[in-house]
């Protein structure tokens, strides 16, 4: 396998995503469930499916990619693939009803940025473990992979997490910020929880414990750290997790040929506003005529690494490219909230269209523009897919609760045979 960012596994386009999903498709069904805990290294990634940087900004779908794979294997056989695409789903749910937890994390990880700079000693530790020099060979190894191709293997990623926590007594914020600057998938639910997840937070007083043998296991051999790790994984104290609120706001609509059903009847110029969140507007504006489109530059904080920021400003521009395809034109790129309202007035915009953004960043803006653009008279609709609608009810607690409602949900979609 060529090297994933210069190579043809990660390419920043909708194109490689095709391509690397048409090639994953034999092997989503049982093949993808013997082999999918394996870690074969950073050359061979054909046990999975390596998608999720593209699934991340939605360049390629979790609906598409199941009705590809469904089509092909019933969802018996296929079962563990649909549920690895649904777990992202449910990270995004869950915050989504406890949106708290996001800024909580935040706020420690600012303490803990600035404990940094009192603490030498725990600087020191932290700088070893993110330059690779703990001398932990497995741990070393993932650090300088994560920052050279800005993706691990899942298994990695809790082996690392565990490490981090429990073996070097680093806070676990700053772990996950590492890995939110680096991941190419990295999004403010899925890394965040799983980081929570491994320390004993998410589900409570439940830690993962990366053990030497199950490393050496699932590594085939390529690393085995017999007596560098923790014996033990105690849970780190936290809060109880605030009560769920409604993960839907009332004003969200559906992409469909009525999508403005619930808007008022005149509907003027529509301007299609994109974002880093989700990169096929065009799944939200069936039957609607777009006048104008621009895709909102994503915020500079958090930072990216240079590797995340220029796979991320590629599917920037080939999401672009293919919405002047769409929609004649140049797609502009806004980058505030009054750049925003001075292209919508400059176009004669009326209402403004975007596809609906979970907890984080990207919705934080949001809600500014929505604000600003009221004040000029122009209503921002936000369209949520019926993917997300379908599973978010169903994540306010445990996995296993949402993992019974996949059947039902799929179906409703259309996916099953």
């Amino acid at each position: 396998m060529t090297d994933p960012l210069s190579g043809p596994l990660w390419r920043p386009d909708r194109r490689a995503a095709e391509a690397r999903l048409a090639a994953f498709l034999p092997s989503a069904g049982r093949a993808y469930a013997a082999r999918r805990n394996y870690d074969l290294g950073p050359q061979d990634r054909d046990n999975v499916s390596a998608l999720s940087p593209w699934v991340r900004h939605r360049a390629v779908t979790e609906e598409e990619i199941a009705a590809q794979v469904l089509q092909r294997h019933s969802l018996s056989a296929a079962e563990k693939f649909i549920q690895e695409v649904v777990w992202r789903t449910y990270w995004k749910g869950w915050l989504e009803h406890r949106p708290a937890v996001w800024r909580d994390y935040l706020a420690a990880l600012g303490r803990s940025k600035a404990a940094l700079a009192d603490d030498r000693s725990l600087r020191q530790r932290y700088e070893a473990a993110i330059d690779g020099r703990t001398g932990i060979d497995c741990f070393d190894a993932w650090a300088d992979e994560l920052i050279e191709h800005g993706w691990l293997h899942n298994h990695a990623r809790i082996w690392f997490a565990s490490i981090w926590i429990f073996t070097l007594d680093l806070p676990w914020e700053l772990g996950a910020d590492f890995f939110y600057t680096h991941l190419l998938d990295g999004d403010t639910a899925s890394n965040t929880l799983s980081w929570r997840w491994v320390a004993g937070l998410q589900t409570i007083g439940k830690t993962y414990l990366a053990r030497p043998d199950n490393i050496a296991r699932y590594t085939e051999g390529r690393f085995h750290p017999v007596g560098q790790l923790a014996p033990a994984a105690p849970p780190l104290a936290g809060d109880a997790h605030p009560a769920p609120a409604p993960p839907t706001p009332p004003d969200l609509v559906t992409p469909s040929g009525d999508l403005f059903d619930r808007i008022p009847p005149k509907l003027g110029r529509v301007g299609l506003l994109a974002t880093a969140e989700d990169l096929s507007p065009a799944d939200h504006v069936q039957g609607v005529e777009v006048a104008a489109t621009a895709i909102l530059s994503p915020p500079q904080d958090p930072a990216y690494s240079a590797g995340r920021r220029t796979f991320l400003d590629g599917l920037l521009a080939d999401a672009a490219a293919r919405m002047a395809d769409r929609f004649g034109g140049v797609s502009e790129k806004p980058g505030s909230s009054a750049e925003v309202v001075d292209w919508a007035r400059d176009l004669g915009v009326d209402k403004v269209l975007t596809p609906f953004a979970p907890t984080g960043p990207t919705a934080d803006s949001l809600m500014e523009i929505k604000e600003a653009l009221r004040a000029a008279g122009v209503a921002l609709v936000i369209s949520q897919r019926r993917w997300d609608q379908l599973f978010y009810p169903h994540s306010q607690k445990g996995f296993f609760k949402m993992k019974a409602q996949i059947p039902k949900a799929l179906g409703a979609l259309g996916l099953t045979r």
